[in-house]
């Protein structure tokens, strides 16, 4: 075989791994990518949505010690309680951790409880229960939260690796190309 048909095999095993390179590259980064956007949609749906759902049950509640202090309860209390178990249903069909999920069994149980106890017109004991179900869902928040930042954290990891990999990709590319120029250029010793 001659050298310039020798010459051009290896220019063309070097261009097929520079492609080969930058192809695995980017599925790579378009595996990251999508994971990012996975974590993103996360952050949003499973943590935003139900931090507005905590926030609304508190809303709720509010307005049942409201109505509590200025002794104004009424048949409407019995409709906070259909908006208070809406909402409930909601949070609950958002993707939960276990912590959560057991402190979401623990927020229905503390909200049936209260159910019982309006019923029973205790207000002094009423008050206590709402007392505790806010409790329970400061709880809920404060997860919200630690897991916005897990998410966040782990996005902020897979960009970083995904810098990484590209600036290894430039280095390998600039490094093959010097070896292109080398092989073609210069002609070997005989």
């Amino acid at each position: 075989m001659s050298n310039k048909l020798w010459s051009k095999l290896k220019a063309l095993a070097a261009l097929v791994t520079v492609f080969l390179l930058v192809f695995a590259t980017n599925r790579m980064d378009k595996n990251h990518f999508k994971m990012i956007q996975k974590s993103f949609s996360s952050v949003y749906e499973d943590r935003l949505v139900a931090k507005d759902h905590i926030f609304k049950i508190s809303r709720l509640l509010d307005i049942k010690k409201n109505d509590l202090i200025t002794g104004e309860i009424t048949k409407i209390d019995f409709n906070i309680n259909d908006s208070i178990n809406v909402v409930v249903d909601k949070y609950a069909n958002t993707r939960l951790t276990a912590k959560e999920e057991k402190s979401m069994n623990v927020l229905k149980k503390k909200l049936s409880k209260l159910y019982e106890i309006e019923k029973s017109g205790d207000s002094s004991e009423r008050a206590v229960q709402i007392v505790e179900v806010l409790g329970e869902l400061d709880k809920l928040a404060e997860i919200q939260m630690l897991e916005a930042k897990r998410e966040l954290d782990k996005s902020n990891r897979l960009v970083e690796s995904s810098n990484l990999i590209s600036t290894l990709e430039i280095g390998t590319l600039i490094l093959i190309g010097i070896i292109i120029q080398m092989l073609i250029f210069f002609k070997p010793i005989k």
